[in-house]
């Protein structure tokens, strides 16, 4: 019970212990008597204890006594608590077990289930968190009225970038190696006539003859880029100077990206500044992730695009067939990334800015960049069936295009999405999975075909993976909830639970997939990785929903190596603190933990169920007395799941 004592008898250790002059101008108070502030003021230094009325040794002895009886009754319950745990801990599967070598104590709730089902998502989301980079000191000056060179219109800046490109042959492999890798993802160039420029771009500064900063930016990206995708693994497979190449893409990435963030690049509405943002992009999304760069570059060369008047390119006819297809693909690829961006964790989940009827633009012909000329013999593109270099962008922005209306009808905030509604969306994945053109599919038969087909075109192999992975992965993730209901419920939830885990296994097979030659399918890509932590989560939780046997001993056994190759990959990125570093580092933890299974509702029927245990556990709360200034949780030492 609380004393009811007015402000004149408070105890002793509750009596201010500041002066009166100090309390009033809340100053510090040494507390000595008196204190250096009132002599420093010639001022009387006065304390409350010595008005007010002493404290008699019978009041003294009631405060102790009711003081020893409060610490009694605290000891009394924890003595039940412990009681209640030993109770529970005893039972096979229970949910307060608290083993020594586990010192998290978790309270049951009736919620207990919902609450897993965060904390496995809050595990993704961290691993979508990026870690800044670190700033750096600017190699260029980027002001427009600052005293040394600005990038658009300074020929010394045009210098000082000329100065940092690569000679002429190593610029030709590593336009080559581009073309291979990131060019066959997203396409920001038409291939012939950026060959061509490159040539006459060296022509030119071999002549010291002037070039425009955009042009040596644009050069400048892609360097960068394609530096960045030679794989470690194939070293010895990659030319020379194309290897020791990858020493320099710090310095082109930095150059790239203090351009095109420039006041002036930001102003221009030139299609080369809209292709440098664009290529810049998705590099930073492979090296960083969703960082503030990577949203930065996406937002601006979302309003470059409408500042061109591209969401109306085919409004009017075009005069020059080259560009108008180069902004179609540009147009479009903005579109399906921001898509895509919102259906995977991250800050955008849930929220995309690009809607189809405020657009008047036509899908890219799915044709060769050799068979896209100015003449335009060839604008309307063949049949989907038979490969091309655009074959893999048209079938992502479909897929684009699908995760969009399957994110229109998912509830908005935690409302639970309806089982029937689950399937009908994730009949809707398989069936546009099933109908991917035959070089894409994952079937063997479909497969070995491919093959062929990629001894002349090598970065199919990788266009393949990259497609069918984000597929795999949002169907797992459509029916991951649906991984953490009790056994009493599999019967009915079979469907979820195994094309939950049989996604996971398929992305982790096309992870081990033979890489063609020295192009690797998931070199350097944030993407990937993230594609594959969601895989280890899936197998994970389908892991810890099962009794402790041998067999669930050797699958952990068995997910711990993948686990160590995907750390020591992001951590060959120098970024050990990465978001995925450190929620492999939380996954591996679960994993090795034995006796796992008592975490999940209903992962044992021969243990007490969650619902007793919580309501032994409100019981026993609603005994516990409520004083503001008792802090109970560092008494009970619990930790909230």
């Amino acid at each position: 019970m609380k004393r009811s004592l007015s402000e004149s008898r408070r105890s002793a250790w509750q009596q201010p212990a500041s002066c009166e002059f100090c309390r009033s101008k809340k100053i510090r108070c040494d507390k000595e008597r008196p204190c250096s502030n009132c002599m420093t003021r010639q001022l009387e230094c006065r304390y409350v204890s010595e008005d007010a009325n002493p404290i008699t040794e019978s009041e003294r002895e009631d405060y102790s006594a009711g003081y020893l009886s409060l610490r009694r009754h605290v000891q009394e319950l924890q003595s039940r608590v412990q009681k209640l745990e030993s109770l529970a801990s005893c039972q096979p599967g229970s949910a307060l077990n608290i083993a020594q070598h586990r010192p998290e104590k978790r309270i049951p709730t009736v919620g207990r289930q919902e609450d897993i089902s965060h904390t496995w998502k809050n595990l993704e989301e961290f691993a979508a968190t990026p870690q800044p980079e670190p700033a750096a000191k600017p190699l260029i000056s980027l002001a427009p009225n600052c005293a040394g060179p600005t990038v658009a219109n300074s020929t010394e800046a045009s210098s000082l970038i000329a100065a940092q490109l690569p000679h002429v042959r190593l610029a030709r492999l590593l336009f080559k190696h581009y073309v291979q890798t990131a060019d066959s993802l997203h396409k920001e160039i038409h291939i012939p006539s950026t060959q061509a420029f490159l040539e006459t771009t060296y022509a030119q500064l071999s002549a010291s003859l002037p070039v425009s900063t955009e042009t040596l930016v644009l050069f400048c990206s892609i360097f960068a880029s394609s530096s960045f995708y030679v794989c470690h693994k194939h070293s010895h497979q990659v030319h020379r100077e194309l290897k020791d190449a990858q020493e320099l893409h710090p310095v082109w990435k930095r150059i790239a990206l203090e351009s095109v963030m420039s006041h002036d690049a930001a102003a221009s509405l030139t299609l080369t500044s809209l292709q440098s943002i664009s290529i810049m992009m998705y590099l930073t999304w492979d090296t960083e992730g969703q960082s503030t760069t990577f949203h930065t570059l996406r937002s601006l060369a979302h309003t470059k695009a409408i500042q061109m008047k591209l969401h109306r390119l085919d409004a009017d006819t075009a005069t020059d067939v080259v560009q108008a297809e180069l902004k179609r693909r540009l147009w479009w690829h903005l579109a399906a990334t921001d898509w895509l961006i919102a259906s995977v964790p991250g800050p955008q989940e849930g929220i995309y800015s690009f809607h189809t009827k405020h657009m008047c633009v036509r899908y890219p012909a799915n044709l060769d960049d050799e068979d896209i000329r100015p003449d335009g013999l060839y604008t309307e593109g063949l049949p989907a069936d038979q490969l091309t270099q655009m074959s893999y962008f048209l079938q992502r922005l479909k897929f684009a295009e699908l995760c969009r209306d399957v994110m229109d009808g998912l509830p908005s905030g935690e409302a639970s999405l309806p089982y029937d509604q689950v399937l009908r969306m994730s009949s809707r994945y398989t069936d546009f999975m099933d109908r991917l053109p035959w070089f894409f599919c994952a079937d063997e038969k479909s497969t070995a075909q491919a093959a062929v087909l990629a001894s002349r075109r090598p970065y199919l192999l990788r266009q393949k993976s990259v497609l069918l992975y984000g597929i795999y992965s949002r169907i797992g993730r459509l029916h991951r909830p649906f991984l953490l209901r009790g056994t009493d419920e599999k019967e009915s939830l079979s469907v979820s639970h195994s094309l939950a885990i049989q996604c996971a296994e398929r992305m982790i097979e096309i992870r081990r997939m033979v890489e063609p030659g020295d192009l690797c399918l998931h070199v350097h890509s944030h993407s990937m990785d993230q594609h594959s932590f969601s895989a280890l989560l899936l197998l994970s939780m389908g892991i810890l929903g099962e009794k402790d046997t041998e067999l669930v001993q050797k699958r952990k056994a068995n997910l711990l190596p993948i686990c160590s190759m995907l750390k020591a990959k992001q951590g060959s990125l120098s970024r050990v603190g990465h978001g995925i570093s450190a929620a492999i580092d939380r996954l591996v933890e679960i994993l090795e933990r034995p006796n796992l299974a008592h975490d999940w509702p209903g992962a044992h029927l021969d243990g007490p169920s969650i619902q007793d245990v919580a309501t032994l556990w409100e019981e026993l709360i609603k005994e516990l007395p409520s004083p503001s200034d008792i802090p109970w949780d560092d008494f009970l030492d619990w930790q909230g799941p």
